[in-house]
Order: C-alpha cells, then sequence, then structure tokens
C-alpha cells in the first residue's frame, strides 16, 4: 500500500503510528527509517498517539509545534533552534 493510500485507524496506544512505520520501513533506507522513527517515536507519539488522526487538526500541530518553541533549556534559552521551528511551521502547517 503506498504512502497517501494508507488509512488512519482509531488510536490504541499509537498502533496505527506502528502500523505506519512497518510499511515506511519496506519504502526508506534503514538510515532515513532509523531517523524517521525516532522521530515519531520521541515527538510525535507522545503528543498525539491518544487521539485519532483523523481529529488531528490544523490548530492542534500548530499547539504541538509551539510546545517545541516554548521549551527552554536549564539556562533558560531555547531548547530547539529557530530553523527547527520554521522548518516544522513551514513543513506541517501548510493550507
Amino acid at each position: 500500500m503506498k504512502s497517501g493510500n494508507w488509512q488512519a485507524r482509531v488510536s490504541r496506544d499509537g498502533e496505527e503510528f506502528d502500523e505506519w512505520l512497518l510499511h515506511k520501513k519496506r519504502e526508506l533506507k534503514n538510515p532515513t527509517y532509523r531517523q524517521t522513527e525516532t522521530i515519531v517515536r520521541l515527538h510525535i507519539k507522545p503528543g498525539f498517539e491518544n487521539k485519532r488522526i483523523m481529529k488531528i487538526r490544523r490548530t492542534d500541530i500548530k499547539n504541538w509545534i509551539q510546545s517545541y518553541v516554548d521549551k527552554v533549556d536549564k539556562n533558560g534559552k531555547p531548547k530547539y533552534s529557530e530553523n527547527n521551528s520554521r522548518y516544522l511551521s513551514g513543513h506541517y502547517t501548510k493550507n
């Protein structure tokens, strides 16, 4: 099944993310898959795993991105670079 044909299902502890990753593993080269799996596991699943994918709205994504923009380290400096924030904003919130 091609990525564009993948259908979202009701989330049960991030189950559909795992299914999607299994699908992507067949398509991606190993280093790209490892990077994708890490991003999903550490960043996307914690923010969205208890939500139906079809119910995630642009505002949910914008709020998720803002949560990363707002993160600071122990010295009060931004934890993530401005470039990362710009990439996320441009990549995931386009109309």
